[in-house]
């Protein structure tokens, strides 16, 4: 029997890379607005 030709994936770490990433930029831009409002509830006083 033949064995099925399963085609390799080159776009995997494609797609690892853009996770890393929009988790990266998901982290940055979270950060940003978390001590933004951390400062206008705390320090405001």
């Amino acid at each position: 029997m033949e064995k099925e030709s399963t085609p390799e994936r080159p776009s995997g770490q494609t797609y690892d890379l853009s996770g890393m990433f929009s988790l990266a930029l998901r982290l940055v831009v979270g950060w940003t607005y978390f001590s933004a409002f951390w400062r206008r509830l705390v320090l405001f006083r």
